[in-house]
Parts: C-alpha cells; structure tokens; sequence
C-alpha cells in the first residue's frame, strides 16, 4: 500500500511539473502602449500562453519551453504580442527584441519564424506534436521581422528565447518602426506569482 501511494505521488509530480512550468514569466498580461496606437506590446503571462488556441503543455505548445522532472529546463521563454492598428498597409521593421541584464548583457534574444520553427521541432520528438506546433507557429508567430502589415487590427506573437534562469532584474528591449517611425518599449522581466 506504501508502494502504490509512493507511485501516485511521483506520477502527480511529474503531472504538476510538466504542467507548472512558466513559459512566460509572471501571473498577468503586462500592456504596453494604447490599444489604438499604431503598435502596442503586451507581454503574455504564463496563464495566457497556456491556452486552448495555443496549446496547454510544452508537447503541443511551440510558445512553452520544454521543462519538468525528467526534463531540466534548458531554455525560458517571454512570449510578447504585438498588436497593430492601422488605417493603411503600413511597412514594419523589428529594430530590436531582446532582454538584457544590467550590465548590458544579452540574456535572451528574437528568433525569426524560421528559426523558432526549427528551434521547436528540436523539443519533442513525436511528429504529430510537431505538426500541431508548426500549424501553431504559422498561425500566431511574427511572420518577418520586416514586413507589411495589412490595414486593420493585426496580432502576432514572438518569443525570446535564453538560457534558463533569465533573472527577474533583467529587462525586455522591444523597438519597432512603423512607417518608418519608431516605438521603443522597455519593461522590466516580470517577476513570478
């Protein structure tokens, strides 16, 4: 009987630990800039990233970084939005999208979709999760970082993405020009609930 309940608790472990881990630091969406500036910024909570669109656990979420018992977690994640909101096709440029220490240190960087695409074919080996991921990636991911966004309300994500721990004293560098005029957001890496 010892046995068994030994077995339940270390199952219910591995279950709290895949589906505990944060993706996205922080308990709540932090919004950056107005809704109806040209571009606005929101850095999605770990609750926001884990959901039905985008998938609730690393295995079918390409924006949760692969963590748990079994598997130490190599990676963070700081999954941003950016919301667009124009009257016109607009031209738009990633001029920066980082997280830097205090000392000026990168500690995590803008991967372009290609890139993340391959990068989150390498976090699981089942092919049907992968499939669902790189659908998933193709739906909501930044298609380039120069690009022209269509006239209207557009959203895509992008993620950071460096070497777990990224340290709550760091901060998260996001510039964008729209129409050749340029939006810089600097905020703070939330700190986890």
């Amino acid at each position: 009987m010892i046995k068994r309940a030994a077995f339940v608790l270390f199952l219910a472990g591995i279950v709290v630990a895949f589906e505990g881990c944060q993706s996205a630091k922080g308990g709540s969406s932090i919004s950056l800039g107005r809704a109806d500036d040209p571009v606005s910024l929101v850095v999605l909570s770990a609750r926001d990233v884990r959901s039905p669109s985008y998938g609730t656990t690393f295995l079918d979420n390409p924006f949760i970084a692969a963590t748990g018992t079994l598997l130490p977690s190599y990676n963070d994640y700081i999954v941003l939005q950016l919301n667009f909101n124009n009257p016109k096709s607009v031209p738009i440029v990633i001029l920066r999208a980082d997280v830097e220490d205090d000392r000026g240190k990168v500690l995590a960087s803008y991967m372009t979709k290609e890139k993340f695409t391959d990068f989150a074919m390498t976090q699981s080996p089942d092919q049907a999760n992968n499939t669902l991921k790189r659908n998933r990636i193709d739906w909501y991911y930044l298609p380039n970082p120069i690009m022209t966004v269509d006239a209207g309300k557009h959203s895509y994500l992008l993620v950071l993405v460096g070497p777990h721990p990224i340290p709550d004293t760091a901060t998260i560098h996001v510039a964008i020009a729209v129409e050749n005029v340029a939006t810089a957001f600097d905020e703070p890496v939330p700190v986890e609930n």
